[in-house]
């Protein structure tokens, strides 16, 4: 894997206020893997998904990147891809739409 890669996955993984270290090692070696696909696929479509709520960790705590992440995240998708779909959970209801504008 290369060495920047595995720079961004450990600090993706890195413990704040919650431990998401049995899911990092799990998804990892997948971001490169993840990259190359979307990079690969002519006209990739992607989902995004934000707004859970860990009730069982300790504290329970929401999510840590949110509504910032996910914008980055939408922004850099859609220069390459086919507009990224975004699916927020708000509260109990789950909010469907398109990074680029569309509900």
């Amino acid at each position: 894997m290369n060495e920047s890669v595995a720079r961004i996955e450990a600090i993706i993984g890195r413990k704040v206020k919650r431990d998401i270290g049995q899911m990092t090692e799990c998804a990892k070696g997948n971001l490169a893997r993840a990259a190359e696909a979307i990079m690969n696929t002519p006209n990739a479509h992607v989902g995004i998904v934000t707004g859970f709520y860990i009730q069982h960790a300790e504290p329970p705590s929401p999510e840590t990147d949110g509504l910032g992440g996910m914008a980055h995240l939408a922004a850099g998708l859609s220069m390459r891809c086919r507009c990224p779909s975004i699916l927020r959970s708000c509260r109990r209801r789950r909010v469907r739409f398109s990074a680029c504008g569309g509900t």
